[in-house]
This record gives C-alpha cells, sequence and structure tokens, in this order.
C-alpha cells in the first residue's frame, strides 16, 4: 500500500465520545471485501468516511481484529484498499431494519485512497423522498 496517508494515533481516539464523530459520512451501499489472515468475505457498506465504513454483514469478527480492505467507490476502475481494526460489532437482532455488521476504523489508507474517500463522500447526496 505504500506510505500511509492516514496512520491511525491511538491518542487522537474520539470514538469513545459519545456520537462523536470526527469526519463526514455518506449513507451509500457499496460492495467491499475484507479479509484476514485467515478469512476472506464481502459486505455491503452502509456507509463510508474518510475515517471507516460500517459494513453490514453476518460475518462475525472480534472488537480489535485487523483486517484488508477492498473498496469498489462508483466511477473507479480501480478498488481501493486500506487496513483497518475493527471497532464494534453489531449481531443479527431479528430486526431487518437494523443490518448485523462491523463499524472499521482506517488504520492505514495511502494519500490516493484518501483523497477519492473525501471527494466521494462529498460527492453523495442524500436520496430524495416524496410524499404520495
Amino acid at each position: 500500500m505504500g506510505l500511509p496517508a492516514y496512520a491511525f494515533d491511538p491518542a487522537e481516539d474520539t470514538s469513545k465520545e459519545e456520537g462523536a464523530r470526527r469526519h463526514p459520512r455518506a449513507s451509500v451501499s457499496l460492495t467491499i471485501g475484507l479479509s484476514t489472515e485467515h478469512n476472506f468475505w464481502s459486505g455491503i457498506t452502509m456507509n463510508v468516511s474518510e475515517g471507516g465504513v460500517f459494513v453490514a454483514t453476518h460475518q462475525v469478527a472480534a472488537v480489535g481484529t485487523v483486517v484488508s480492505l477492498t473498496l469498489f467507490l462508483p466511477g473507479r476502475p480501480e478498488p481501493l484498499t486500506a487496513l483497518g481494526e475493527v471497532r464494534w460489532t453489531r449481531p443479527y437482532g431479528g430486526n431487518d431494519d437494523v443490518p448485523p455488521g462491523l463499524g472499521v476504523r482506517f488504520l492505514e489508507i495511502d494519500h490516493a485512497a484518501l483523497d477519492a474517500v473525501r471527494h466521494f463522500v462529498e460527492s453523495v447526496r442524500d436520496p430524495l423522498y416524496f410524499e404520495t
């Protein structure tokens, strides 16, 4: 992956602050691949920011697990790659409106990939809803 544009510094961790968000995020459904030393699986993102992604998946990974990510952004011929850490998990609870999955924070992501994520988040618009 080369030199990371972003490497997580634990001293900057604000994730423990309730409701704290350091980066704007886009609510989107994108294909994402995840792998660990022993497993590979795919999922769908529910949101993405320059800080990380939520991956809707039934695959279980423990908090603290380091994963390699392969994210497919629309309009880009090649997927983006990053290294991330599982920060939280949500098991399936029987409610289809609340998908199970993993919150993954980027640990390492190169400059081009980070710029692509920033541009994508800035360009995505929330869907419009109309009453009928």
